[in-house]
């Protein structure tokens, strides 16, 4: 599962790098960041997994709050998908 999720992951950078220079930004890739863990880094399995599901779950409403400004059709289209992705990610982790 964390193989297919990294690669959907980079599949996902590619699509927002590609949105980003149809918008008219950069058309250069963007340098990777590490994860921000403010609260420090989760310890433990379950920790670990309660983390994950809150950042799937942070980023599907971020796409769904960023899908209604789209007016491109493609690109809400792409967006849903991402959106989509990142709650099976969320529903894989509770469930597993």
């Amino acid at each position: 599962m964390c193989r297919r999720s990294s690669r959907r992951s980079a599949s996902h950078a590619e699509a927002l790098a590609e949105a980003i220079r149809e918008l008219g930004g950069p058309g250069r890739p963007l340098r990777a960041r590490r994860p921000a863990y403010g609260s420090g880094i989760p310890r433990g399995a379950d920790a670990w997994r309660r983390h994950a599901i809150h950042s799937e779950q942070r980023w599907t409403a971020a796409y769904a709050a960023a899908i209604p400004r789209l007016a491109n059709p493609r690109l809400r289209a792409t967006f849903g998908a991402m959106m989509t992705t990142e709650a099976e990610h969320a529903v894989a982790l509770d469930i597993g």
